[in-house]
């Protein structure tokens, strides 16, 4: 895993507790809605990684080597 998908991971995982924690405050109605999108929340977090970790993939990393590393 690079750093960015562990990012990615921790950002998914941190608005789902927040929004657990702001439903269970407000009401406990909102939190029983909340929960049931939480698989969905899951999954697009994964494939929110998943795109972000094949861009990584595909730059160019010898650009800096050609040019000297001079911007």
């Amino acid at each position: 895993m690079t750093g960015v998908r562990i990012g990615i991971i921790l950002q998914a995982i941190s608005a789902l507790v927040t929004a657990l924690i702001i439903s269970f405050v407000a009401s406990w109605k909102l939190s029983l809605i909340i929960l049931c999108f939480v698989p969905l929340m899951m999954a697009m977090g994964k494939f929110q990684g998943k795109k972000q970790g094949s861009a990584d993939k595909t730059k160019d990393k010898g650009s800096f080597t050609e040019q000297g590393g001079q911007v």
